[in-house]
């Protein structure tokens, strides 16, 4: 007579075998933690200003040929208790994306955290707190590139490097160090349904 698992091979059932397999796959992954991907020297990404209860919050998103790697943001004076907050989210954000954490995972993380000062978008939408805006933002962004993709052909499985050709081509320019920025304030601008945005001061080609 003999004990499930005193013995190799000897009545062994399947449901065991496979709560030894989960085991071992859970030591390797002990053994060897993942890593978040390096960050490259050169990102293309927009900046979006988002009014919040504390002031107006700066969302910079930046993708290297992966997808989305980082995410800053600025709001308020430096050093005070909403910026800090806003920089810690920003960093862990920006870890779990080059870690290879799916970005809409993250959205739904942020968005519906509630503050003490909501405040109503231009939109028509509420923005309920700080980590709610950049949920919002990150959410906008997600969705402006996909629906861009979509009307070009591109596969929203396609590489940041891709899109930034499109750009470059439907722009009518050449892109300058790997990007097109805008004429007025010199920030990364966005392709939009067939025209050139800069969500940082709001120009136009169009």
């Amino acid at each position: 007579m003999y004990r499930e698992g005193s013995r190799e091979g000897i009545l062994q059932t399947e449901e065991f075998a496979r709560k030894q397999e989960v085991s071992k796959a859970a030591r390797s992954a002990e053994k060897h933690p993942r890593s978040p991907r390096q960050r490259p020297q050169m990102t293309v990404g927009v900046t979006q200003r988002m009014k919040t209860g504390e002031g107006y919050l700066y969302v910079t998103i930046n993708e290297d040929e992966s997808g989305l790697c980082e995410v800053f943001t600025t709001i308020g004076k430096a050093g005070g208790n909403a910026a800090a907050q806003s920089e810690a989210i920003s960093r862990l954000i920006s870890l779990g994306l080059r870690s290879g954490i799916e970005p809409r995972e993250i959205v739904k993380q942020l968005k519906g955290i509630s503050g003490p000062s909501p405040v109503w978008d231009g939109h028509g939408g509420q923005i309920l707190s700080t980590p709610d805006a950049i949920g919002k933002v990150i959410e906008q962004y997600i969705e402006n590139r996909e629906h861009i993709r979509t009307q070009r052909g591109i596969s929203p499985a396609a590489p940041a490097a891709s899109k930034q050709a499109q750009a470059a081509h439907v722009g009518g320019e050449a892109p300058q160090g790997g990007s097109v920025t805008c004429p007025e304030c010199g920030t990364n601008v966005e392709h939009v349904s067939g025209c050139v945005v800069c969500y940082n001061c709001g120009w136009s080609k169009c």
